[in-house]
């Protein structure tokens, strides 16, 4: 059935995982917190609210259904939070979203993890990427791929102005992340 986000948003807690695997309804928030898998599974191509994750991983599972799972302009806030990305095995995956904030500033560090499917792409195409300014994360955000034999993972930003704004980001623990150009 339906999901629907209610009136003022709908919340999740717990260390417990819930999979949500079929639409997503309403323009509100989404706010998972605990430690804890939220997992997107349904067709959400008509959800416009956003998700605000503290603690515990959101995961975007393509795998059976390769189709959006967020909002073309949803906010992503991650707070000590990983985001995963599973991308479908009978083709590439692209999923648009507003923009990612990372917020570190008493929480901690947050990772988004692009694990594209064999031989197939993965991209994550946000119109921006922040990192909360009073962060005290030593790396606020890292951003890694999981090579799952042959695929391209890749996360782009049409806004290449906010994207990293206040440093502290990195790519695959290792390298320090930039923007390239723009």
């Amino acid at each position: 059935g339906t999901f629907n986000a209610g009136v003022n948003g709908t919340a999740f807690g717990g260390r417990g995982d819930l999979i949500v695997a079929g639409p997503i309804t309403n323009s509100q928030t989404i706010r998972k917190t605990g430690a804890g898998t939220l997992a997107i599974k349904g067709d959400n191509t008509l959800f416009t609210g956003a998700f605000t994750t503290y603690l515990g991983s959101l995961a975007l599972d393509y795998t059976a259904q390769n189709n959006s799972k967020i909002g073309t302009n949803a906010l992503l806030t991650l707070m000590n939070t990983s985001l995963r990305l599973l991308g479908n095995a009978g083709a590439s995956t692209l999923q648009t979203c507003g923009t990612i904030k990372a917020s570190g500033a008493s929480c901690g560090a947050n990772r988004i993890s692009l694990e594209p499917a064999a031989g197939q792409n993965l991209t994550l195409a946000a119109q921006g990427i922040t990192l909360d300014n009073s962060s005290t994360a030593r790396h606020a955000l890292d951003v890694v791929t999981v090579n799952n034999g042959g695929g391209i993972a890749t996360l782009t930003t049409t806004n290449a102005n906010g994207m990293l704004a206040g440093g502290g980001a990195t790519w695959n623990q290792s390298t320090w992340a930039k923007v390239v150009s723009g």
